[in-house]
């Protein structure tokens, strides 16, 4: 009994300390929206029209849940020089993002645009007290409608919310990867977090709504350990 009572409070130790981490996370999503919600156009449900292709996008917190790096996975295909890039690139962040709320009730938003280099230059803007409306793609060759960025004409651009922009090439050569990472301890999402990615010709978009669930998992873990010591203790009872 003392030897399974010693385990059972081990056990929950263990949990006590992960709990601390619970927001330490790598998270992969997959492409699986054609348009944002409550938006449509003419293409009758294409994914992309033309380039580029969003496959994938991987979000990495740190212990606190504080946004390291979000990273935009493309196919190849799409091309490393910067004539194929498109001018811009728009990141779309909602923190504290709950079912009862509109999922574009966006945090901050980043504008990132070719600078002439392999750098794209970026303005990172925090949206949570100001104004703003989106910008919708209008010309031909073009999701016309949908929504490709925010006018950021009266935002403040708040720089110090990002470090650095690369983009890259994965191992085997089939992904083309547009990572940003972020200050530290600049940008903190919640349980329930929103994060959406559109080039400004809208070809493609991507948008996830995604549930940190350690948290749940541990409890879950916690209150079978708690049940596992009521049926010993009764058995030897």
């Amino acid at each position: 009994m003392r030897r399974f009572f010693l385990m059972v409070a081990s056990a929950a130790v263990l949990l006590w300390a992960a709990g601390g981490a619970v927001n330490a996370a790598t998270y992969t999503f997959d492409d699986v929206y054609t348009e944002w919600p409550g938006y449509e156009t003419d293409l009758n449900g294409e994914d992309i029209y033309g380039n580029p292709d969003i496959l994938s996008l991987t979000v990495v917190t740190d212990d606190s849940g504080y946004l390291e790096t979000i990273t935009v996975n493309f196919d190849a295909d799409y091309g490393f020089g910067l004539s194929n890039q498109g001018d811009y690139n728009s990141l779309f962040i909602n923190c504290q993002w709950q079912s009862t709320e509109q999922y574009d009730n966006w945090d901050y938003y980043f504008d990132i645009g070719n600078s002439g280099s392999l750098f794209p230059a970026v303005s990172g803007y925090d949206l949570t007290w100001q104004s703003w409306s989106y910008t919708y793609a209008e010309e031909d060759g073009q999701r016309i409608g949908h929504p490709n960025g925010i006018d950021t004409d009266s935002i403040l651009v708040d720089n110090d919310l990002w470090e650095t922009i690369m983009w890259g090439i994965n191992s085997d050569g089939s992904e083309l990867l547009l990572s940003l990472s972020f200050t530290e301890e600049a940008i903190r999402l919640g349980d329930e977090f929103v994060v959406g990615y559109n080039e400004y010709c809208a070809n493609d978009n991507f948008l996830v709504t995604a549930q940190v669930p350690l948290p749940t998992t541990i409890l879950l873990l916690g209150s079978g350990l708690v049940c596992m010591a009521g049926v010993r203790k009764r058995r030897h009872v």
